[in-house]
């Protein structure tokens, strides 16, 4: 289907991106190293890892580390990687002594599956990140299955298999606990997988080729979404956009906060109708996922927006400076827009303080910064 220029063009690229990945790996051993007890948070990686990027990788979006072993011990630490490798070695440990114990060719030949494909995959995850393909999971853990089902299984007079062990646990004390405990987690896990499913129907936060899905449904169909998984950050977050207006000529259905900010030559991204029905589903959303950073910015820039307020200057523009802070710190180094839209809103913030207050030269400077490191990502 692609033919044998792709495949051979990899080989030829082998060098630089062996060099690359090595040098992925030891930035992340940098970031657990600073977080080496409980580490960032699994799945925290692609938003912490920026302030540790090097700086010839500056302008790429790392979303792995090509390394699973160092990106989980970033992500879970010492706690969170001492726990995954006592599963693997008591699986490991359980296969190892069912293995010496058989002498059946079919057992014998099958049983060594599993080790093989632990080792192939433990070393693929050395330069890959192998177990964050869902596929590669699967897989993996059905070979896994079916060598360890080989290693139980015994051949019966008629040639039928059998004799998987198995336990009577008796229903009633500690056995209906425990059958009551799996039944809940079952029926618990079964729930929730539902209700995101249902609630990704009404609203796609993740890429979606086989549902055909609408990429922009309406807020209604949002505010379903968000009923049914609640947890989910993307759901307010796409709420929030659907307030939004896409250009500076629907300025006049503004706020009037946003269009004090139009006026002023900045032309920041503008609100339709009040910043009340904007605040709220970003402040959510970031309660739940607090790593974003455009949507810290959009919140930054509703705080500003709202100009008529009276705790305007004692409530709203310091939450509006809070935010824009954290936009800086949650920002990718390859949002090159996001750097603009914060250089636009430090030059509208410095108008607001006088020259000789301190404050003005520390936002004029945030300005200068960050407008230079969108030129450089540009």
């Amino acid at each position: 289907y692609m033919g044998v220029d792709y495949p051979l063009s990899r080989f030829e690229n082998l060098e630089p991106s062996f060099k690359a990945r090595y040098r992925y790996a030891r930035t992340t051993f940098e970031l657990f190293r600073d977080y080496p007890i409980f580490g960032v948070g699994v799945g925290n990686f692609q938003y912490a890892y920026p302030v540790y990027q090097a700086p010839q990788d500056q302008g790429i979006l790392v979303e792995h580390a090509h390394n699973d072993w160092v990106q989980f011990l970033a992500e879970a630490g010492l706690v969170g990687f001492g726990i995954m490798l006592l599963g693997a070695g008591w699986i490991a440990f359980v296969l190892v002594r069912a293995y010496r114990r058989r002498q059946e060719p079919f057992a014998v030949s099958l049983g060594a599956v599993p080790f093989a494909v632990m080792a192939a995959i433990g070393l693929h995850s050395v330069y890959d990140f192998n177990l964050h393909m869902p596929a590669n999971f699967l897989i993996f853990t059905a070979v896994l299955a079916i060598g360890f089902s080989a290693l139980h299984l015994e051949r019966e007079p008629m040639g039928a298999l059998g004799g998987l062990p198995f336990r009577v646990l008796p229903i009633r004390g500690s056995g209906a606990a425990a059958l009551v405990l799996g039944l809940g987690l079952v029926l618990w896990t079964g729930l929730w997988s539902v209700r995101h499913f249902v609630a990704e129907a009404h609203c796609n936060t993740v890429p979606n080729s086989t549902l055909n899905r609408d990429m922009d449904p309406p807020a209604k169909d949002i505010q379903t979404a968000m009923a049914w998984d609640p947890w989910n950050a993307g759901y307010p977050y796409r709420l929030a956009l659907k307030f939004m207006l896409p250009n500076p000529e629907a300025a006049e259905a503004a706020a009037p906060g946003a269009q004090v900010l139009g006026a002023s030559g900045i032309a920041p991204l503008f609100l339709q109708g009040t910043a009340e029905a904007i605040i709220p589903p970003l402040e959510r959303s970031l309660a739940l996922n607090p790593f974003e950073g455009e949507r810290h910015l959009l919140l930054g820039w509703a705080y500003a927006s709202l100009w008529d307020r009276p705790d305007y200057r004692e409530r709203w523009l310091p939450a509006a400076d809070l935010a824009m802070q954290r936009a800086a710190l949650f920002t990718q180094d390859s949002e090159a827009g996001v750097h603009a839209e914060m250089g636009n809103f430090w030059v509208l913030r410095s108008k607001t303080l006088h020259p000789a207050d301190p404050e003005h030269a520390a936002a004029r400077a945030s300005a200068a910064a960050h407008y230079s490191r969108a030129l450089d990502l540009s």
